[in-house]
């Protein structure tokens, strides 16, 4: 999302005016909701938030105006310090070192030196799940 949010500002912004573009013409505002979905998820990067507030405002529509999808209602996300489009939380991005630390101090915390993978995610509703398996080399 780091590079399409600011690609679909660049390619909406002529919309304003556009006789035929111009909200609330169905297909944009198709998109405008999908927008003001991912504007209302947990941990969005600030400068993610900064470019759909800058399209709306382009666009002379309000955030609160414009009813939220629900295409991403039920989807998880990967959220960890890998992802740049969400801030990871304090829990993730311990679990995330704890994860790629040096295969030498694995071997206490594993006994047999096969380092973890750790996945966490994340829904849109709050739910957080955490995945340990064993890494790469076990078996």
């Amino acid at each position: 999302m780091i590079a399409v949010i600011p690609f679909v500002h660049k390619v909406l912004e002529p919309c304003s005016q556009s006789k035929v573009y111009k909200p609330p013409n169905p297909w944009v505002m198709g998109i405008m909701a999908l927008l003001a979905e991912i504007y209302s998820l947990d941990k969005l990067k600030l400068n993610l938030k900064f470019e759909i507030e800058m399209l709306f405002k382009d666009l002379e529509l309000s955030i609160n105006d414009v009813t939220p999808s629900g295409i991403l209602k039920n989807k998880e996300r990967e959220v960890g310090p890998d992802n740049p489009d969400f801030s990871a939380d304090k829990a993730a991005k311990v679990q995330a070192a704890a994860a790629s630390q040096a295969p030498g101090s694995s071997k206490s915390l594993t006994g047999g030196g096969v380092e973890p993978e750790v996945k966490v995610t994340s829904s849109v509703d709050g739910t957080v799940g955490l995945a340990v398996s064993a890494g790469a080399g076990a078996g």
